[in-house]
């Protein structure tokens, strides 16, 4: 083959002819799903609070539990990671018997290996995890695909086995390179070369090697080339002229392409002479197409292998069993034998014995078209600061969530200005990891970097008021007394992520910045940064609702209890605005909801409300939106 990608067609076709193959392949052993099964298990045996890699091993065939008992174990088990839970008895709810016992039977796994881990070699690790869950056993089940997984299972123990003197960690360092590397590494084959089967091989992989019988295959397909706008010759390079043809480039330009042109050719015909000379007494060429050789004989540009044998073969009527007399470059007389194979016979995959298709009736007994699915526009995963958005402006929040476009920037002030964006990134990045008064400025210096690549430098005058301001502004957080009474409370989560699988298919994620146990439920916080004061903090909370909308319902959903209280936090006002979520707060909640999310699947978004939104919209700056006119 002139390349990988038709292998697996040939291959595929062949074995249902029943005749084994031998693929030359240089890559694909670290991509196969056993060797990263295998791979994720030792994950998971190194290092078992590691969730990924654990739930990982759970879903695996190792163990096969369902997606619904890692589910449980995310929601029953507490904060990650779960391990520990697991090994000291604790059980998701589970329904299912056979589900309960296979994850009993999955952590007993687990815990007997990890027992093992760095006191045996990798390699009798593998084996005994093998042989306790009867993973070989599954790989069995799969046919002739489950013996090819059994063979790069054993290569993979050949592998391990020449590593016995690394640990269990070094191994996996080297697998992880590896595989990140996309190292070229052939899976293991289950015949070899010398075997009775059919080699499959590209070109260049055949060089050295020799067969008695030779099929040339997919000879329609021609080298894949594309001029670009610069030309690299070996030594010189030469510009495109910007819109303008091919045929009409410059001189320079065109003679340099046919100096690239006529290089590459000569690899095309080198690469052809490897192909034809591997057979030692028969070469097959397959896959001429006659339709090719009346437009070669056109003049037509082709460049593939077949159309060059169409110039250079003799005349001959294509007629199966016609031959033809050639001569070599040797001056030998050589014989082809023609067959004509008809493109509309069975097709190669389909069994002896097959039933013929049944004729096509009447047009009008046919059955109709389907009815037209509607989608809803847009993800139907929903952030709480997107709910907000479109609260704001469904128009703007088309653009951002729907087309996936983003907003232009609009400069809003002088150098001094901070970003609202910024300013909040950074605000809510400390307050997160603060803990000391004294580890203010090296997290704050922290969050910048992260968050603002506009900010001025320390040892500035601009650099040393935009931090005075940002420390200000985290003070008045943390240091108010309604904030820390949440703050401090013992089973505090700062930056508690979540995500909800609602009714309907819509999911809602984000991040609460305070939850904690309250006396009769949960209490919720989330600090705001706008700049503004203590009068206009109330209002500023009622806009905010739809992030409170959310985070109730995730938690509530989530956690199984009432969200008795939430809050938000206004930093630069100094103000906490809470109110008590009662069942009448809770119905509003729903309905809320419920209309935002039925507005969201009209497919003209209206322009905002609040004409405040456009003065620093950046698709109204643009002219991608007219905006509304009013007060700022």
């Amino acid at each position: 083959l002139s390349g990988w990608g038709a292998a697996e067609t040939y291959e595929a076709a062949l074995a249902a002819a029943g005749a084994p193959t031998y693929v030359i392949r240089p890559s694909g052993f670290y991509a196969r799903q056993e060797v990263l099964d295998v791979l994720v298990a030792l994950q998971a045996i190194h290092d078992p609070l590691d969730d990924r890699a654990l739930f990982g091993f759970l879903r695996s065939p190792f163990v096969a539990v369902e997606d619904q008992t890692l589910v449980a174990l995310r929601r029953d088990l507490g904060y990650p990671p779960r391990w520990p839970g697991l090994a000291k008895g604790e059980r998701p709810t589970i329904a299912d018997d056979d589900e309960r016992e296979r994850l009993e039977l999955g952590v007993q796994l687990l815990e007997d290996h990890v027992a093992l881990r760095d006191r045996v070699a990798v390699d009798r690790l593998v084996r005994s995890l093998l042989d306790q869950s009867g993973y070989v056993a599954h790989l069995g089940l799969l046919g002739a695909e489950g013996e090819r997984a059994i063979a790069n299972v054993r290569k993979l123990l050949r592998i391990a086995r020449g590593m016995r003197r690394d640990g269990l960690a070094e191994f996996l360092q080297v697998m992880s390179r590896l595989t990140a590397e996309d190292e070229q590494t052939g899976e293991a084959p289950l015949r070899g070369e010398q075997d009775d089967v059919v080699t499959i091989s590209t070109i260049h992989s055949a060089k050295g090697l020799e067969w008695p019988v030779v099929f040339w295959c997919d000879t329609v397909r021609g080298p894949s080339r594309r001029a670009g706008d610069p030309l690299l010759g070996r030594d010189r390079l030469v510009l495109k002229e910007p819109g303008v043809k091919a045929t009409e480039q410059p001189e320079r330009w065109q003679t340099l392409k046919a100096v690239i042109d006529r290089e590459e050719e000569a690899e095309d015909r080198r690469l052809w002479y490897v192909v034809t000379t591997r057979a030692q007494e028969r070469l097959i060429v397959s896959g001429l197409p006659l339709g090719l050789r009346a437009k070669v004989r056109e003049g037509k540009g082709l460049s593939s292998p077949a159309a060059f044998l169409w110039q250079v073969l003799p005349e001959f009527d294509a007629v199966t069993g016609g031959t033809f007399a050639y001569a070599a470059a040797d001056g030998r007389e050589h014989t082809g034998v023609v067959r004509v194979a008809d493109p509309g016979a069975a097709p190669l995959n389909v069994p002896k014995g097959y039933p013929a298709p049944e004729p096509i009736g009447e047009p009008a007994a046919l059955a109709g078209p389907l009815p037209p699915v509607a989608v809803v526009p847009g993800n139907p995963r929903h952030s709480a600061s997107e709910m907000l958005a479109f609260a704001r402006c469904a128009r703007r929040h088309w653009f951002r969530y729907v087309a996936g476009l983003r907003e232009p920037p609009v400069e809003r002030g002088g150098d001094e200005f901070i970003g609202a964006v910024a300013r909040g990134n950074i605000v809510h990045d400390v307050l997160q990891h603060l803990r000391e008064e004294d580890e203010l400025d090296a997290l704050l210096e922290d969050a910048i970097g992260r968050w603002d690549d506009a900010a001025p430098p320390p040892e500035s005058t601009a650099g040393t008021r935009y931090r005075e301001h940002l420390r200000e502004e985290i003070a008045l957080v943390s240091e108010h007394p309604e904030y820390r009474a949440i703050a401090e409370l013992p089973d505090t989560r700062r930056e508690l992520t979540f995500l909800h699988v609602a009714e309907g298919g819509h999911v809602y994620q984000g991040a609460i910045d305070l939850a904690a146990h309250g006396d009769e439920g949960y209490v919720l916080l989330d600090v705001k940064t706008p700049q503004c004061d203590r009068a206009q903090a109330e209002r500023k909370a009622a806009q905010y609702a739809p992030q409170r909308d959310v985070y109730v319902r995730a938690a509530e959903a989530i956690g199984g209890r009432p969200v008795e209280r939430f809050a938000f936090q206004f930093s630069r006002a100094a103000v906490q605005v809470s109110e008590a979520v009662t069942d009448a707060v809770r119905a509003e909640i729903a309905a809320s909801l419920a209309a935002r999310l039925e507005r969201m699947a009209q497919a003209e978004p209206a322009l905002t409300e609040h004409p405040w939104e456009c003065r620093w919209c950046g698709y109204q700056r643009v002219g991608w939106c007219q905006g509304v006119k009013g007060e700022g």
